[in-house]
């Protein structure tokens, strides 16, 4: 039997970038978007309202002059983050070079214009599958994507998974 050798070459774009980084993102804004709602917003309330008890009594709007402005600081920090996001997907395609990459049963090498590398498969952290990528960790807050799109046929994504589900075991998130 041959070993399994999947060549690629991938470019990916600003939107492959932001596309990965609201993926990885999603997490952390959902956990900050719970807190914010469990322990800020009520300990907000609750300073407000006695700090600002005597325009609570007096205004009839104030309670939604006080929810608007209590809601004002996180839709600024999700605004915020989601640019942030599309600034450095921006940056990253900059300064990205195109990659050749060659799967095989013992890793992963990559070569670019500047650089080369081969990592073997027990070195990576995890490999998680998306709809449109891969996304590979050689460490736990370092990663990189492989779109889909860049495979020349579905027989390559999954000799890919093959490989991903035999060399990395459950540290392989892949879609069924």
């Amino acid at each position: 039997m041959s070993e399994t050798v999947i060549k690629i070459d991938v470019r990916a774009n600003a939107a492959d970038y932001r596309r990965v980084l609201l993926w990885y993102q999603w997490k952390r804004q959902l956990f900050t978007s719970i807190v914010w709602l469990i322990v800020v917003l009520p300990a907000l309330y609750m300073v407000s309202s006695e700090a600002g008890l005597i325009w609570l009594r007096t205004s009839k709007t104030a309670p939604l002059e006080l929810f608007a402005i209590l809601m004002l600081l996180p839709l600024t920090m999700a605004v915020n983050a989601y640019f942030g996001i599309w600034r450095r997907a921006k940056k990253i395609e900059q300064i990205s070079e195109s990659i050749k990459l060659v799967f095989s049963e013992s890793g992963v090498k990559s070569e670019s214009e500047s650089t080369s590398n081969y990592r073997s498969w027990n070195k990576f952290d995890k490999v998680y599958e998306t709809k449109e990528d891969f996304i590979f960790f050689p460490q736990d807050i370092v990663f990189y994507t492989v779109p889909r799109r860049f495979f020349s046929n579905p027989s390559q994504i999954e000799e890919l998974k093959d490989l991903l589900k035999t060399n990395l075991g459950q540290r392989a998130k892949l879609i069924s």
